[in-house]
């Protein structure tokens, strides 16, 4: 009933050799006695006798197992299946890869699990009416939390009293299964026994066995320099793909179009990266990536209309948690994820996540998927969330605000366009804001970022209180085009740069940016001023620093070509900053385009030093 695990460990010894070797595993293998994993006609396979028997049937030592510069090719369509890599350790010039692009039969894990008791007709109880429970307590991870009936997905209903009603939205597919945590049960609205209908039942449920939650897991201190190729990794109760302590491991696609290497798929977290206990009081791990992929939770296009209520997971395509240090997200295509495409959480325990680098990726949220945002950055103290650079982003359709806490982090040289309304946060809405919470938000650079048509909210946004403070932040050289909404909270509506009054909010700096609205002229929210235009706003200015903001037409290439012209206001007055523009090109030492690009090829040494 359970997920099968097999294991990259290092329990017992196959029949490989001290040198670099070719390993497969299959879902079923060929040879008699499955054979040692060696050639793919006689590769390993879960459940089967020989040297790669369940639960350990991948094995690792040091002289005859998977070992230093090995490949591991994952064949063929795992189902209900784990892999589990707990202890492996290649080296530096040697790492173990594991390809699923085998030569015969390209690989893929699927840890959705087919709940075959649900197709029992006694094991379902009527508590009334169309409501029907499933007892869950045979499960470690009883949460279902996504389930298919007959191959298509069922919507989720927020609370038992709402199934079989639409949630918050008249356009809202009905509501038809629930989870009760307290009572360990699985709810469906049928007005038949639920066995009667269905053929098959699938969720995400699972199993005490280590790492049954999530696709591929690496889950030990021990492990080090790994490569995982072009993987196909779908499900996970708490994650697709968890890296709970180990360092030097590289996630990669080898087609520069992330077509090759897809995560998430049907889960509720893409790729968690953390410490081995995953809350901030474990080992850290170091100097992980995950690069050329699309990282997409696939959320079905007629859920279009719903509204989330945290119900549904984690929802991070990545997730750098507490314990993270010098994490890269570079290249991929992250879409459609319930909470954030990349979140940085440093909020509990003494670890922290730093030194993380965010770097060309193209996020971006399908009209369907409600309570998207890009990106989050949270940490409560100064030092748990901090230099983490997020630079050369497209943000693209996002329905909720990116937020940034944290210290001396860097946001430069984004793309953020078209953010549109969230179903029921409708304040929530603004591209991008910097805010306490219950953390600090301070001394962090947010520089030559382009923001286009966002016309619900401010584009910029600044809120502090009690809890927390807003200081030291730097708004350098951003570009800010059509921001601002009509319907937007009362008293700040078609402003693009909200500056709230509050506890803490102070001694940031604003300059050298340009806010332009066609339709509008208090495009600037400041404090106890409260809307006022851009000259207004510097005029006004009292416990920050204000200079050098502009307010005409920026002169753009086209409405949807946002380079500037060179008779552009913007064009060469930004303010001094290091940055590269949205092309990887360095900024002009001293006068930068406004915006995130900038007007020449830039000198190969400056664009060196400013990646660096």
């Amino acid at each position: 009933m359970l997920l099968t695990i097999f294991s990259l460990d290092h329990a017992s010894a196959a029949t490989g050799s001290a040198g670099v070797d070719t390993w497969y595993v299959r879902p079923i293998a060929d040879c008699a006695n499955n054979g040692d994993g060696l050639a793919y006609a006689c590769a390993a396979s879960e459940g089967a006798g020989g040297a790669f028997r369940d639960p350990s049937n991948i094995i690792w030592t040091e002289t005859v197992g998977v070992d230093d510069g090995d490949t591991l090719f994952v064949c063929g369509s795992h189902l209900d299946t784990t892999l589990r890599v707990n202890g492996a350790a290649g080296s530096a010039a040697s790492p173990i890869t594991i390809s699923f692009s085998c030569p015969s039969d390209r690989g893929s894990i699927r840890a959705v699990h087919t709940m075959t008791e649900a197709q029992t007709s006694g094991n379902w109880t009527n508590e009334s009416g169309n409501l029907w429970y499933l007892a869950m307590n045979s499960y470690t991870h009883a949460d279902p939390k996504r389930v298919w009936v007959n191959g298509v997905e069922a919507f989720p209903s927020n609370t038992k009293n709402n199934l079989g009603t639409r949630v918050n939205s008249e356009s809202a597919p009905v509501g038809q299964w629930w989870y009760d945590s307290g009572q360990v049960r699985l709810y469906y609205y049928s007005q038949a026994n639920p066995a009667s209908i269905m053929s098959v039942m699938e969720s995400l449920a699972a199993g005490a066995t280590p790492c049954a939650y999530s696709a591929l897991c690496l889950n030990s201190a021990a492990i080090a320099n790994i490569d995982i190729v072009n993987p196909i990794l779908e499900g996970g109760n708490r994650g697709t793909l968890y890296n709970l302590g180990p360092s030097r491991v590289a996630i990669y696609g080898t087609n520069k179009d992330d077509s090759l290497c897809h995560i998430g798929k049907d889960g509720v977290r893409g790729v968690l990266f953390s410490d081995t206990v995953g809350d901030g009081t474990g080992t850290p791990s170091f100097n992980l990536s995950v690069q050329d992929c699309t990282i997409d939770q696939v959320i079905p296009v007629w859920f279009q209309g719903y509204a989330w209520e945290w119900n549904i997971g984690s929802g991070d395509g990545v997730h750098l948690l507490t314990g993270t240090n010098q994490a890269q997200v570079i290249s991929n295509t992250i879409r459609n994820w319930l909470h954030g495409s990349v979140t940085i959480s440093a909020t509990a325990g003494t670890t922290s996540v730093t030194d993380a680098l965010v770097e060309e990726n193209t996020m971006t949220c399908d009209n369907q998927v409600s309570y998207c945002r890009a990106f989050g950055i949270a940490g409560t103290a100064l030092g748990q969330a901090a230099r983490n650079t997020f630079r050369r982003n497209l943000i693209a359709n996002a329905s909720i605000r990116t937020q940034i806490n944290g210290d001396h982090n860097v946001i430069v040289a984004n793309v953020f366009k078209d953010q549109r309304p969230d179903i029921i946060y409708s304040d929530r809405t603004e591209s991008i804001e910097t805010q306490a919470g219950a953390a600090v938000s301070q001394d962090n650079l947010i520089a030559n970022n382009t923001f286009l048509n966002n016309l619900y909210a401010p584009c910029i946004s600044l809120r502090g209180g009690a809890e927390g403070t807003v200081s030291g932040n730097q708004y350098l050289n951003n570009l800010l085009i059509n921001c601002g909404g009509s319907t937007y909270t009362a008293g700040y509506e078609n402003v693009a740069l909200s500056v709230q009054s509050g506890a803490g909010v102070g001694n940031n700096v604003f300059r050298g940016n340009l806010i332009y609205d066609s339709g509008q002229s208090n495009t600037v929210y400041y404090k106890g001023t409260g809307k006022t235009t851009v000259s207004g706003f510097q005029s006004a200015c009292s416990g920050d620093v204000c200079s050098g903001n502009l307010s005409p037409d920026p002169l753009t290439m086209s409405e949807a070509d946002v380079r500037l012209k060179t008779t552009s206001p913007g064009y060469r007055a930004g303010v001094e900053t290091a940055c590269l523009d949205y092309r990887g090109r360095a900024c002009h030492p001293d006068r930068p385009n406004i915006g995130a690009y900038q007007p020449t090829s830039g000198d190969p040494a400056a664009t060196r030093a400013a990646r660096n």
